[in-house]
């Protein structure tokens, strides 16, 4: 049994727990081959930032409501908005109240092992306080206060279960904890998922050996893959602003994928036909951005070329321009394990089973312009 912790940097990165590291480390749990640890603490933290954020939105409904309430309009109409926020009201804690119902029930579905807060923890954790001892970075440093009480989760785990495998994207208690004896460390669940003992727990089936000749028949199936991730790009992309320019530019439209590459070779098996895949793929976006006018002006006519724009204020026009813009991620293929159970599976069957199952982007690392804004 592989013994599990992460903490809330964990949960954060993916907050309905859907994309591929997820769901591989759900079958595995499910499968009785790891156990997920889930410290009080971490779980509050989480549940914390995720009731914040449906706060700001449940107010953001509620102050749209308020302002179509001021406005002039049909009794009809009038009648609906204050009916939509009444039944509003509590929307808040409603929302609260779902979203622990909701990981709670997640949390059972695989056996998670969930701790409660220890009082214990308490005062050793003053003692870190007041001495500067990891996880605090210096002495009395409040900052450090919550990641001294998952310090401290971590650290009875690690006594009861050798080897701990610790998944964390705060280097505050990553680094600290690196080099101890019987714990391992990850900076993201996907590094957990790629590591040797968890692919040794895949890489003892049938199913695996067929789903990496798969992958490799990714190359030559770049328009399947480019049909299937059409939607996804636009919802990844669509509103996301490219690169750290002054701009801002944003992209608002999207087109279809082209020159699509897959790593093969950087392909990761998450079990039960699933794998996750680098690829890179360039797009052409209609990109929105701001540009001084007197900027504007003295462009060249190849660098205005393209370039429709409108008045932003006195001194700034929006502008509009189609952009090949280059995204870098990784794709989540999921087929049929039944199909792929044989000792040998021709590649036409491969690829049959390919086109039956499903091809999504997991996530999106990089969105940069080919050429510059320019």
């Amino acid at each position: 049994m592989i013994h599990i912790v992460a903490d809330s940097t964990v949960y954060r990165a993916d907050p309905r727990r859907e994309k591929a590291a997820f769901r591989a480390l759900a079958r595995l749990a499910e499968g009785e081959h790891v156990t997920l640890h889930v410290p009080e603490i971490v779980r509050r933290e989480f549940l914390s930032q995720e009731e914040e954020l449906h706060e700001k939105n449940a107010k953001a409904i509620l102050d749209a409501v308020h302002s179509l309430g001021r406005r002039p309009l049909d009794p009809v109409v009038a009648a609906e908005v204050r009916k939509i926020g009444e039944d509003n009201a509590g929307l808040a804690a409603k929302l609260k109240a779902a979203a622990a119902k909701e990981f709670d029930a997640w949390a059972t579905s695989i056996s998670a092992a969930q701790h409660p807060l220890d009082p214990s923890h308490a005062g050793k954790m003053l003692d870190a306080y007041f001495g500067g001892a990891a996880p605090f970075k210096q002495k009395k440093n409040r900052n450090d206060i919550p990641d001294a009480f998952v310090w401290q989760a971590i650290q009875d785990l690690s006594r009861a279960h050798k080897p701990l495998y610790v998944v964390s994207g705060d280097a505050g208690i990553r680094l600290p904890l690196e080099g101890k004896p019987d714990i391992v460390v990850f900076a993201s669940l996907e590094d957990l998922i790629a590591s040797a003992p968890i692919q040794a727990l895949f890489q003892q089936r049938t199913v695996s050996t067929n789903l990496m000749a798969l992958v490799a028949l990714l190359p030559a199936q770049t328009d399947l893959i480019g049909a299937e991730i059409e939607n996804d790009l636009v919802d990844e992309l669509a509103g996301t602003t490219v690169g750290d320019h002054d701009s801002e530019p944003t992209i608002s439209m999207v087109d279809k994928p082209q020159d699509i590459e897959v790593d093969v070779v950087g392909a990761i098996d998450h079990g039960n036909g699933l794998a996750v895949v680098p690829f890179k793929a360039k797009v052409e976006c209609l990109v929105e951005f701001g540009i001084d006018k007197s900027d504007y002006y003295v462009m060249s006519e190849d660098e205005s070329e393209g370039l429709s724009i409108s008045d932003l204020n006195d001194h700034r026009f929006l502008a509009e321009k189609y952009k090949n813009v280059c995204v870098e991620g990784n794709l989540s293929i999921q087929v049929d394990a039944e199909k792929l159970r044989a000792e040998h599976v021709e590649a036409q069957a491969l690829i049959d089973a390919l086109k039956d199952g499903e091809i999504s982007i997991d996530s999106i690392d990089s969105v940069e312009f080919e050429q510059g804004l320019g």
